[in-house]
């Protein structure tokens, strides 16, 4: 099917927005670098082909091995 880059585009800003509404995320309970990094990479998910997805795993897997180097 094809997709409509307009909708996309106005869903994917406003869902970057979505953090700084402290009605949904109040500072005081959401981290706004780590809800920032979940909108990411639900985004990347969801727009990801097969090859894709195993890249964004792949990647996520390296980097929470250099994290937990790093905290060594």
């Amino acid at each position: 099917a094809d997709v409509n880059t307009d909708v996309v585009a106005k869903v994917r800003l406003e869902t970057m927005m979505l953090p700084f509404n402290q009605e949904i995320f109040p500072k005081n309970k959401f981290n706004l670098v780590d809800l920032e990094k979940q909108l990411i990479e639900y985004y990347l998910f969801g727009v990801a082909s097969l090859k894709g997805y195993k890249l964004i795993l792949r990647y996520q897997q390296e980097n929470l091995k250099k994290l937990q180097q790093d905290e060594n």
